[in-house]
């Protein structure tokens, strides 16, 4: 007589089992590689209590250089087909590591998304800790090369998967192989674009230059996208990776190429040469000609005026949200915002807007952005209050 195995318990004992406290993640894992009968059962079990919720079709992910970690169960999970959310947390990047360790990582994820039928929206956290990090903002061609090729493939395969809302926060990868020179490059626009905006000039690199001290190839982080795929309309960029070259290059292609009607920029969070961000926002501008949505997040005096020109440059947005950390009041131009239907904007943003009545014809709220900490008398509101009554 054969002996008993633990597949010939019932499920309901099985399930009593895996739901034990005292059993360890580690082991439900191993228990869904057994069989299928177990993987069934063992497997939402383990996502119970590892941030993935199988009803929702939503996953919040913390990856791990070294142990188990949820995208390992999902990666050899037989039962999901398509995820309505992804969050996924990278570890901090030691800048005394390699970057090995979290190309690894943009590989995992990577596999895990291509086998999905369809992702919605994805949030990427590329540093777990320090929001204004910069470990691991320099690297050679070959290192820049690599980041280029597995960080570019990620996003793409996001895309490529019907994603509709990217979402990038902090992380300063191989952000300091580039330079803005003191023009800015319209040889880094994407070519089609370049070939609309600027036939005939001539198109010498003036623009974006490698830093010579670590290294000398123009290597870009290239879009690789399917047209009858690209669904994203929603991207914000809250991580300097996709500011500044090579990113860059990404960025623009996708705001090119998708329907993207929604942008946000964590200005403060973009944490370098001033020019470089005076250089990124025109070309952002040309584009996405087309966009209705913006938020410009935490903008300090000495970008508001790059700020208050990229805006210009949007003549559909309706919805507007301007965190001027410190506003620095200046007239906007007369032709700007003309179909804007709601705007967030601090006080003194707010009344500079209404100088001219007939600046904002087609305004339908406003929502005053104000933080007592740093205006503490509400005298403050009164003149905007009053430039809108």
């Amino acid at each position: 007589m054969p002996h008993a195995s633990l597949t010939d318990l019932p499920t309901e004992l099985l399930v009593n089992i895996f739901e034990q406290p005292t059993l360890s993640s580690e082991t439900l894992y191993s228990s869904a590689l057994l069989c299928r009968r177990l993987h069934l059962i063992a497997l939402p079990i383990y996502f119970s209590r590892n941030g993935v919720d199988l009803e929702n079709k939503s996953a919040i992910i913390e990856l791990h250089p070294v142990r188990l970690d949820p995208l390992s169960a999902l990666q050899i999970c037989l039962f999901i087909s398509s995820m309505k959310h992804i969050s996924c947390v990278f570890p901090h990047p030691s800048c005394a590591a390699s970057l090995d360790a979290l190309l690894m990582q943009l590989r995992r994820l990577r596999a895990f998304i291509s086998r999905l039928s369809a992702v919605e929206t994805v949030i990427l956290n590329l540093d777990s800790i320090h929001s204004h990090s910069w470990c691991q903002s320099i690297g050679n061609d070959k290192v820049l090369k690599k980041w280029a090729r597995h960080y570019g493939g990620l996003l793409s395969c996001i895309v490529n998967a019907g994603c509709t809302s990217l979402t990038v926060i902090n992380g300063a990868q191989l952000t300091e192989t580039y330079r803005a020179g003191p023009h800015w490059s319209k040889l880094y626009l994407p070519l089609a674009i370049r070939r609309l905006l600027f036939p005939l000039h001539d198109s010498r690199p003036n623009g974006f230059k490698r830093r010579r001290s670590q290294g000398t190839k123009n290597i870009r982080l290239s879009a690789s996208l399917s047209p009858c795929f690209s669904h994203l309309t929603s991207l914000h960029l809250l991580s300097t990776t996709l500011i500044v070259p090579p990113g860059l290059d990404w960025t623009l292609s996708v705001l090119h190429h998708c329907p993207i009607t929604t942008l946000s920029i964590h200005m403060f969070r973009i944490k370098g040469d001033t020019r470089m961000r005076r250089t990124v926002l025109p070309l952002m501008a040309a584009a996405a000609p087309n966009l209705t949505t913006v938020s410009l997040i935490e903008v300090h005096h000495w970008d508001q005026e790059a700020a208050i020109s990229f805006v210009a440059q949007l003549p559909h947005i309706t919805d507007l949200t301007l965190d001027f950390a410190t506003p620095h009041v200046r007239q906007w131009p007369s032709s700007a915002l003309k179909a804007l239907i709601n705007l967030r904007a601090p006080p003194a943003v707010v009344d500079d807007l209404f100088f001219d009545r007939d600046s904002l014809p087609s305004i339908q709220s406003i929502a005053m952005i104000w933080e007592p900490s740093t205006h503490p008398y509400p005298d403050t509101l009164i003149d905007p209050i009053s430039s809108i009554a």
